[in-house]
């Protein structure tokens, strides 16, 4: 039998290589329901009817088609809605840590770190 660690990366703030001040970098608010589980990384956009975080859909027209931050610590917002932190500005984060929609293609991708850049947060 192996003696292989296998470590879950997608804890909370562990997508984070540096954040300028917790205070500065990091906003609260909801996760809608609806939205079910979810991973600390997951790269969110924010429906303008409610103004409740969902997972970034480039394909959206509620809002969330457009980068609104990173969620900070995972939840399940399957039911109800829950409030979280998410990564807003100020922030340098790993690219590879973050989580994006399965059918996002290449362009909409650098779209987002586009996105994310022009709120100060910088993947690398």
């Amino acid at each position: 039998m192996s003696n292989v660690l296998h470590q879950n990366m997608a804890v909370t703030g562990s997508y984070i290589m540096a954040e300028l001040d917790l205070t500065l970098s990091r906003d609260a608010g909801l996760v809608a329901a609806g939205s079910n589980k979810l991973d600390a990384g997951t790269v969110m956009g924010k429906l303008v009817a409610s103004g409740e975080y969902v997972p970034f859909d480039p394909d959206a027209d509620t809002g969330a088609e457009v980068v609104a931050g990173i969620l900070y610590q995972g939840c399940d917002a399957t039911v109800a809605s829950v409030r979280r932190v998410f990564t807003a500005r100020l922030t340098a984060v790993t690219e590879g840590r973050l989580i994006w929609p399965e059918a996002i293609t290449a362009e909409q991708k650098k779209a987002a770190i586009a996105a994310l850049a022009a709120q100060f947060i910088i993947c690398r």
